[in-house]
């Protein structure tokens, strides 16, 4: 309702308009939802026998409206900004190869390696999704040195991990 009341109450233009969410789920719901509200706006105005020209949305400009994650929007700066390419970005492939690499070593003694790399690569996405570069020492030893780890075999490859992109 916001997005329409800008776009018809305010005549804010829809390209000027950036709607950010954190999941593409979100996001396009949120688009579909906007999308809807705007059909049915549409379907009463031309309903109305008093059409008011200011009242109109035509569908072709309300597409111009930007729904966007909040990892797109963080790239598309890094992008403009920094020369970044999709290339620069860490895939999830690459981003359990690191780890697989990181837990082969034998100080850190893993048995089920498959899953651990799971775990730790959630945990390590959960710190950087809260902002939060260096662990404290509620977190034991161990982890915090997969953690440095991670991030500095990241760094020597010259790469950006998804969840980096928040906290540039």
């Amino acid at each position: 309702q916001r997005l329409v009341y800008l776009v018809t109450k305010k005549h804010i233009l829809p390209e000027k308009i950036l709607v950010i969410s954190f999941s593409k789920a979100s996001t396009l719901e949120l688009q579909q939802r906007f999308q809807k509200e705007i059909q049915n706006l549409n379907q009463n105005i031309s309903e109305n026998k008093n059409r008011n020209s200011n009242q109109n949305i035509y569908p072709k400009d309300v597409k111009n409206i930007n729904f966007v994650t909040f990892h797109a929007c963080f790239f598309h700066i890094l992008r403009e900004s920094c020369g970044y390419t999709s290339k620069d970005i860490l895939q999830e492939k690459e981003k359990r190869e690191v780890m697989g690499m990181i837990l082969s070593d034998p100080a850190f003694k893993e048995n089920n390696i498959k899953e651990k790399k799971e775990e730790y690569l959630s945990k390590i996405s959960y710190y950087k999704n809260r902002n939060i570069k260096e662990l404290t020492e509620k977190e034991n030893e161990k982890f915090q040195r997969i953690f440095y780890e991670y991030n500095q075999e990241i760094h020597r490859r010259h790469k950006l991990d998804f969840d980096d992109m928040g906290l540039l």
